[in-house]
C-alpha cells in the first residue's frame, strides 16, 4: 500500500474512535473557532509568530487606547520563508499527520500553548506516552518558550522625540547588530525618490553604510493611503546594506520585510509630525531594546523648524482619495476615518 495513503487511512481509523456522541461533541467544541477567538489572543498570536507590523496597525484601529504592550515571546522566525508552512493550521496538521503526530482525538501533539489569563476551557492534554518524537528540529521552526527567538515578541513599539505617538518595528527581523544604531538621516519625500536614492541614481543622496534612510509623506494622509515600502527595503538588502542601514518611515511595510525597518511613525509628516521636520544629516538614534527613537536635535530647534513648516500641497484633492486624505487619522490611531 502507498505509505502516504496508509498513514492517512490510519489517521481516519483513529478518528473512528470518536464514534460515540459524547466524544464527537467534545471534539466539535474544541475545534470551534469561537471557543478560542478573542482580540487579545489574536494580537498575542501575531506577536508570538513574528507577524508583520500590520498587527499593531489593526490593533490601533480596533482599540482607541494606546497600543498595548506586546510582551509575548517570539516562538517563530519568519525567515527563511520555506519554513513558514510548518506553522500554518492546515499545512501543519497535514505535515504532522504524515509523521503520525496526531492523537486519536485529532489533537496536534506538542503544539499547545496554555495562557493562564485565558478562561477558555481547553481540551485536556494527551498522555505523555502518546507523544511521538518530532521528525524535524523544533529549534528551527516553532520553539518552546524556554528557547524563544526573543523574550518580548516579534514587534516593538518605539517612542521618542521622533515618534511621540509611537512607531513600530518587526524586531524578529532585525539583525542583532542593528538593534542599536545611530547614523545621519538621508531624507526622501516619497517611496519613488527613495528607490532612486538607494540605487545610487541621485548624486547628492546616495545611501552608504551607517546611514538612516527616512521616507516621509507616505503615511495614511500623506500618501494618501499608506502604500507598502516593500521596494526600498528590498533594494537596501539587494545593495548589501541590510546590516548597516536603517529605514524609518511614516508609511508601512510588507509582512515579508526584514531588517531595521521602522514604520508607522506618528504623527506623520503630512500632519506636522517631527519626521517632517528633520533634515539631511541630522543624527538619528535607534535603540530597540530600550524602545527609543530619537533625533539628536534640541526641542528649541524642532520648535523653530515647526514654526517654519508649511503643509505640502495635497497629492489628491478630489474623489474618494481626496476625501480620505482629509478624514483619515494617523497610523497610531489606526488610519480610520473621522469627521472631526
Amino acid at each position: 500500500m502507498n505509505p502516504t495513503h496508509d498513514q492517512r487511512l490510519r489517521f481516519a481509523e483513529a478518528f473512528a474512535y470518536l464514534g460515540n456522541q459524547k466524544n464527537a461533541h467534545a471534539l466539535e467544541a474544541w475545534l470551534s473557532p469561537q471557543a478560542e477567538l478573542s482580540l487579545p489572543a489574536a494580537f498575542s498570536m501575531g506577536n508570538i509568530t513574528g507577524s508583520g507590523t500590520i498587527a499593531a496597525f489593526i490593533q490601533a484601529a480596533i482599540d482607541s487606547s494606546d497600543i498595548r504592550s506586546l510582551a509575548e515571546p517570539a516562538l517563530l522566525d519568519g525567515e527563511p520563508v520555506c519554513l513558514i508552512w510548518k506553522m500554518g493550521a492546515i499545512p501543519t496538521r497535514l505535515f504532522i499527520d504524515r509523521f503520525l503526530e496526531v492523537d486519536s482525538d485529532g489533537r496536534i501533539l506538542k503544539f499547545e500553548m496554555v495562557d493562564d489569563r485565558d478562561q477558555v476551557d481547553r481540551a485536556q492534554p494527551v498522555r505523555e506516552d502518546n507523544l511521538n518524537p518530532l521528525t524535524f528540529d523544533s529549534l528551527y521552526c516553532i520553539r518552546e518558550v524556554s528557547s524563544a527567538y526573543s523574550k518580548e515578541g516579534g514587534l516593538t513599539i518605539l517612542y521618542g522625540n521622533l515618534s511621540p505617538e509611537g512607531a513600530v518595528v518587526k524586531t524578529a527581523g532585525v539583525d542583532p547588530e542593528m538593534l542599536v544604531h545611530e547614523g545621519p538621516a538621508v531624507i526622501f519625500e516619497s517611496q519613488e525618490e527613495a528607490c532612486d536614492g538607494i540605487l545610487g541614481k541621485i548624486e547628492d543622496k546616495k545611501v552608504k553604510p551607517g546611514d538612516v534612510v527616512v521616507i516621509r509623506y507616505e503615511g495614511p494622509r500623506g500618501g494618501p493611503g499608506m502604500q507598502e515600502m516593500l521596494a526600498p527595503t528590498s533594494y537596501i538588502k539587494g545593495m548589501g546594506l541590510g546590516k548597516s542601514v536603517a529605514l524609518i518611515t511614516d508609511g508601512r511595510f510588507s509582512g515579508g520585510t526584514a531588517g531595521a525597518c521602522i514604520g508607522h511613525v506618528s504623527p506623520e509628516a503630512a500632519e506636522g509630525g517631527p519626521i517632517g521636520l528633520i533634515r539631511n544629516g541630522d543624527m538619528i538614534s535607534i535603540d530597540i531594546p530600550n524602545k527609543k527613537l530619537e533625533v539628536k536635535v534640541s526641542d528649541a530647534e524642532l520648535a523653530s523648524r515647526r514654526a517654519e513648516w508649511t503643509p505640502p500641497a495635497a497629492r489628491m484633492n478630489f474623489g474618494w482619495l481626496g476625501r480620505y486624505q482629509k478624514m483619515v487619522t494617523n497610523a497610531a490611531r489606526g488610519a480610520i476615518l473621522q469627521l472631526d
